[in-house]
Parts: C-alpha cells; sequence; structure tokens
C-alpha cells in the first residue's frame, strides 16, 4: 500500500443503511471504522439512510445530530447525502413494518429500508462512470447497489443474516414469533442468493463467517475482520477497580444483547447472589429500561442507559461477562474490553470468529452453572485477571487492530480494480 499515490485516488461510493457516526458500538464502530480508513487510499462519497432512532438516542434532535454527524463524516468523504427510509417518513412503527414485511416477498432487512429518494438518485448516476468502485453496507441496501452499471461492487456483511435469523428463530419460544423468524430467515436467504453473486467481492467478519458464506452460496469472500481503535479503547489505569464487580456493555435494542442479559438475570445471577451477596453488575448500553421488570428492586444490578464514554465503567469492573449465545458476525464489545486488558468470561457463541483461546485470553462458559463458577473463580484470582487482560490485549494488538484491517481492505479493493476484478 505504500507505492500508492494519494494524488490519484479512485472514486468510491459507499452506500450505508445507517448513518455511521458516532462509532459507539456494533455496526457504527465497524462501519465508520472502516469508512475512515479507507479514506486514506480512496476519495469517498457517502450516500447514507437515515435511521432516526439512533441519531436521535445520540445527539437528542434528528435535525442537530444529522449536521453532528455530517460534520465529523466530512473529514473522511468528498460528499454526503442523507435519503429517508420510506417507513420512517412519517412516525416511525417498527411493529407495522414487520407485519408488513411479513406479508410480503422481501424479508424484513429490505422491506424496512426501501427508500424511494436514493433509489431514484442512483438512477441518475445510471451507467456514468462517477464511481471506480461501490461499497455497500449490508444486504438489505444490496438491490441499490446495482443501479451504479460500471462500478466494480463490495457487499459487506456485520453478520450473515440468514444464519442469525434461523439462530433467533431456534431460540424463541413464542410460536408465532418462531414461525415469523423462521420464514424470514428464508426470505433472507433468498436475498442472499439473489445478490451475492452479482457482487465482485464479499467481504465479512471471520473466517467462520466465510465458510458459511461459501459453503451456501460458493461466492468469493474475504475476511475483513472487526477491529478496535487500540489508542482509544486502553486502559488509563486512572480507575481502580470495584471489587466482585462485573459489567456488561451492550444496547438492548438488538436482541442477541437482550437476550443475553434475560439468560444472565434470570439464570447465573442467582446462582451468584447466593454464592456471593456482595456482587454486583453494571449494565451500559442504550435501552436498558427494557430489563428493570426482569431487574425489580435488586439494586446490585445497576442500568445506565447510553452513556458517552464506556471506558471507565469497563475500568472499574472486575470482570466482564459476555453471555450472548445467539447472532453472529464478531461481538465488538469482547474486542473492546479485551483491548481494555479487562479479564472475560464469556459465552462461546460470544466469541466466534475471534481468535481467543481458553484460558490465556479469555474464560468460556456456556451454562449457567459453569458461568457462576468461572466469574467467582476470577473474582478471586487478582493475579490471573491481570495476566488474562494483558494476554488479551497481546491479541488486539497482534490481530485487530484497524489501521491494519484497514490497509488489508484497502488492498483487496485495489486489487479489483488492477486485475479487473
Amino acid at each position: 500500500m505504500g507505492n500508492r499515490s494519494p494524488s490519484k485516488k479512485p472514486k468510491l461510493l459507499w452506500l450505508s443503511h445507517f448513518i455511521p457516526y458516532p462509532p459507539k458500538g456494533g455496526a457504527l464502530q465497524r462501519s465508520f471504522n472502516l469508512l475512515k480508513e479507507a479514506s486514506r487510499y480512496f476519495d469517498i462519497d457517502l450516500f447514507s439512510l437515515v435511521q432516526s432512532f439512533p441519531v436521535k438516542e445520540n445527539f437528542g434532535s434528528l435535525e442537530e445530530g444529522i449536521q453532528v454527524c455530517k460534520n465529523e463524516l466530512s473529514k473522511y468523504t468528498s460528499s454526503i447525502e442523507f435519503f429517508y427510509i420510506n417507513s420512517e417518513k412519517n412516525k416511525p412503527n417498527k411493529a407495522l413494518t414487520a407485519i408488513k414485511a411479513g406479508l410480503s416477498s422481501s424479508p424484513y432487512i429490505e422491506y424496512w429500508l426501501k427508500s424511494d429518494e436514493l433509489l431514484a438518485r442512483l438512477k441518475d448516476i445510471g451507467g456514468n462512470d462517477s464511481y471506480d468502485l461501490v461499497h455497500c453496507d449490508t444486504i438489505g441496501v444490496a438491490r441499490y447497489a446495482k443501479e451504479v452499471l460500471l462500478a466494480k461492487k463490495i457487499l459487506n456483511h456485520h453478520n450473515i443474516e440468514s444464519h442469525m435469523q434461523y439462530r433467533r428463530a431456534k431460540g424463541e419460544k413464542n410460536i408465532l414469533k418462531k414461525l415469523y423468524f423462521y420464514f424470514d430467515a428464508m426470505k433472507i436467504y433468498s436475498l442472499e442468493k439473489r445478490y451475492c453473486h452479482e457482487f465482485d467481492l464479499n467481504i465479512v467478519c471471520s473466517d467462520l463467517d466465510a465458510e458459511r458464506l461459501v459453503d451456501k452460496l460458493h461466492v468469493d469472500t474475504h475476511v475483513v475482520p472487526n477491529g478496535v481503535d487500540t489508542d482509544y479503547f486502553s486502559s488509563s489505569f486512572n480507575e481502580r477497580e470495584v471489587d466482585d464487580s462485573l459489567i456488561f456493555a451492550g444496547g438492548m435494542t438488538w436482541y442477541p444483547n437482550f437476550q443475553a442479559m434475560e439468560f444472565f438475570i434470570k439464570e447465573v445471577w442467582p446462582l451468584l447472589k447466593q454464592r456471593r451477596p456482595t456482587i454486583n453488575i453494571t449494565i451500559v448500553g442504550r435501552g436498558g429500561d427494557k430489563l428493570r421488570p426482569l431487574v425489580g428492586a435488586e439494586a446490585a444490578i445497576k442500568i445506565t442507559g447510553f452513556v458517552d464514554d464506556v471506558r471507565p465503567y469497563i475500568e472499574r469492573a472486575s470482570v466482564y461477562v459476555c453471555p450472548i449465545f445467539v447472532g453472529g458476525g464478531t461481538k465488538l464489545k469482547v474486542l473492546d474490553a479485551l483491548s481494555m486488558s479487562k479479564a472475560m468470561v464469556a459465552h462461546p457463541i460470544a466469541c466466534e470468529g475471534i481468535d481467543v483461546e481458553q484460558d490465556k485470553n479469555v474464560v468460556l462458559a456456556e451454562t449457567p452453572e459453569a458461568m457462576a463458577d468461572k466469574i467467582l473463580y476470577l473474582l478471586d484470582k487478582p493475579s490471573l485477571r491481570i495476566d488474562l487482560g494483558r494476554a488479551g490485549r497481546e491479541l488486539i494488538e497482534r490481530r485487530y487492530s484497524f489501521k491494519a484491517v484497514g490497509d488489508d481492505m484497502a488492498e483487496k479493493y485495489f486489487s479489483l480494480l488492477d486485475n479487473g476484478g
């Protein structure tokens, strides 16, 4: 990459299903950092759909939030255009959108992201040669990329969406929801079969997701792992660890996080509380009020809601817990905690796609009993927590720095241009 001239940057159109700012958790964090790193090598125009909820959640006002996002993202882009989602133009109603999607041939992830504004704008671009590359940030907006006829096209998979939805259906107890999720998973799979072959490259978060996609569809994939801003997510050692304290950081608006905390509060917490009455946990992330009916009057479970900076909370905890047992992709919350040298007890599914080793840089447990045993063991072993944290940080620095991830991604994108795809 060092031989590339910054004065000859290829033109890249970045199609996003949300405004990729601020980089606070999950897909937002991945998309912002990949766009930021790509801007070192490409001249980027950002076409972004507007999902109103995360903007309002982060900034209070949709209009003010959009302006802040535009100001920050303009540091890495040549131009930015925002487009409204049809179903969110008036008062958003997620349940009604889900019902309409269920009655249509489209899966929810595609039906919800319909935008006549974006489609019309891309038809205007049509067959001109304005762009060398199109980066499409999710399968849900894949249909829009085909309007840019002459560019090489890349489809990003934050997760293998059909696989994740099948998992969700399998674990759902409500029979109506289970059937809905199964049918939706089938429709997502049809969407993946229809569009993945139309792209010159499919990028995924992990070798495991690459195997899932290749086994099903036999398409060309490249692993662009989730990464960490290692300068930001590093331990300052300014915060003293609180004895017997746990933490989980993740928004409850994403169902794997909610199900993980539901499992933890119902199944693991009573075992911990019985054996360690002084134990406490802080749950950080938007939508935390959804957990309050489960928590009740339990004062040792603190729910903060969204916070601007999660790092002090992670530093003060003795152990990070990540009991996620559904979903797909690579969990950025795991990478962030490891980057901050925090000892972790996690379900194996929470660490899928991450090159962790049992008892070296993470402790894995599946059942409530095993999870409680491992947590209590770590709470009694401060030296072991230090060793796990140090090994976790070393892993992140070696494998998951966003700068290294961005360099590799850019090299692959250039190869599409150099070799004609």
